[in-house]
């Protein structure tokens, strides 16, 4: 059992199919970040594979 918690973050997590190779996909998946899913001036964003 869980008895003290280090860290806890608070957030959006988006999950995206995206019919590529994996450099391609990443690529695709940080335009899509940027320009509809996120404000970069008030969060930041992580691409997780």
């Amino acid at each position: 059992m869980l008895k003290k918690a280090y860290c806890a973050e608070k957030g959006v997590l988006w999950a995206l199919s995206i019919d590529a190779d994996e450099e391609n996909a990443k690529n695709t998946a940080i335009e899509i970040a940027k320009s509809l899913l996120m404000n970069e001036n008030y969060q930041k964003f992580r691409i997780l594979s």
